[in-house]
């Protein structure tokens, strides 16, 4: 059996102490935190670019902050098959959100939490796509308000950044109606800034999510800074 990490919290743990524990991560994953600035720079280029890249690189953010915890994920598939299931994979979560933002926008956030480890999943324990939806259910059952306040991290940081360029660079246009240019620039920085400085520990924090409410995992270990 893949041996499974060992943390120094436990199924109580609010979201500040996960993403504590993330942050104590990073120092020992450079790896990760070079793949987030190259995606930080493709999101100020393009963002249907950054996009395509983000589910590949979440998914070696993840796959590498687990095995920093001491896990070993499962290996049925090679990495670079557990990828293409993770593409499948966040098209039919996104497909699921969607409709739930259709719906009704309080479905599409529950949604969003719930299936926040969909990711995780997949790498960690080479489920496939639709089971992969089943398992992150499964691991994130009563733990919505911890799952929601790491997931809304990336997204404060975004909206705030956002706010901040277009003030500073003024989004209005002489005629006093909103300047689209401006408008966009404002989205691609803080998509950039949120990306640089929020997602390497909301991604790396999935990581202690899986392994806090994955019912196999026992133990204490305390994450380092190297």
């Amino acid at each position: 059996m893949p041996a499974r990490p060992a943390l120094p919290l436990d199924e109580s743990a609010g979201a500040v102490a996960v993403l504590g524990a993330a942050a104590r991560l990073l120092p020992a994953l450079p790896g990760v935190v070079g793949a987030y600035v190259l995606l930080a720079l493709v999101t100020l280029v393009s963002q249907d670019a950054a996009n395509l890249l983000s589910l590949p690189i979440n998914a070696y953010a993840v796959t590498a902050a687990y095995r920093e915890l001491g896990g070993d994920p499962a290996d049925g598939n090679s990495f670079g098959v557990r990828v293409l299931l993770v593409l499948v994979a966040g098209l039919v979560t996104g497909l699921a959100v969607l409709l739930g933002f259709v719906v009704l926008v309080v479905p599409g956030i529950y949604l969003l939490v719930r299936l926040r480890l969909v990711v995780a999943s997949v790498m960690l324990e080479d489920s496939g796509p639709l089971e992969a939806l089943g398992r992150s259910l499964t691991l994130t059952r009563s733990q919505f308000w911890t799952v929601f306040g790491v997931s809304a991290v990336p997204v404060a940081v975004l909206v705030v950044v956002t706010l901040v360029t277009a003030l500073s660079a003024g989004t209005l246009s002489s005629g006093g109606l909103p300047d689209l240019a401006a408008v966009r620039g404002a989205l691609r920085v803080g998509g950039a800034v949120s990306t640089l400085v929020a997602d390497p520990i909301a991604v790396t924090a999935n990581a202690v999510l899986f392994a806090l409410y994955d019912e196999e995992t026992t133990g204490c270990r305390t994450p380092t800074a190297g």
